[in-house]
């Protein structure tokens, strides 16, 4: 863990050898982290998080290091999903925040791959009329959206599957299959995998 800290816990790698999750700070607060060759680091620390917001976990991470997790606005505790951008030749790293900014919503990864090589970013947010939407939001920042249940994994070419539903974002089209299948996880080529 990073200095004073405590308790780390992993939850994805990529091929490269880094790793994503979090650790528990010397006050007891989750924070987001990343495991490389270097160390451990506090991913607060690796780029500007917009004010008042604090990284406390980190969900998953893609090909090129771009990282998805969970941040909290310190004073009114709303949930938010973030996009870690590592530096590259032309840009610096930054922290881009999912979900409109003016809603007070939560927007929640429920994903187990929530992330793509193209750093698209999966996500949810259940509404006070109690409508749940999903979410994929591309780099450009095009969000596609649809009413209905929480979704598991998404692949490279924006396809998203979960409960019984195969949806692919950039088309709009649904694919529903029996209501005994628990789609959780999609490779490359569409086919998934669940119960």
């Amino acid at each position: 863990a990073p200095a004073g800290g405590s308790s780390t816990v992993a939850r994805s790698s990529n091929s490269e050898g880094t790793i994503v999750g979090y650790f528990r700070d010397v006050n007891g607060e989750t924070r987001a982290c990343v495991w490389t060759a270097a160390g451990v680091f506090d991913l607060n620390a690796l780029a500007p998080v917009p004010s008042d917001w604090t990284l406390i976990g980190a969900k998953a991470i893609n090909e090129f290091g771009q990282i998805v997790g969970a941040a909290v606005h310190q004073v009114t505790g709303q949930i938010r999903t973030y996009r870690y951008d590592p530096p590259t030749e032309t840009a610096l790293p930054q922290i881009v925040l999912m979900g409109d900014p003016t809603s007070s919503v939560d927007y929640h990864i429920t994903y187990n791959r929530p992330l793509n090589n193209l750093g698209d970013v999966s996500y949810s947010a259940t509404f006070p009329d109690g409508k749940t939407y999903v979410y994929v939001q591309t780099m450009d920042g095009t969000l596609f959206q649809r009413q209905g249940i929480q979704l598991q994994s998404i692949n490279d070419w924006r396809q998203v599957v979960g409960a019984n539903i195969r949806w692919n974002a950039a088309s709009g089209l649904v694919e529903t299959f029996s209501s005994s299948i628990t789609a959780t996880d999609i490779n490359a080529s569409g086919t998934f995998v669940g119960r």
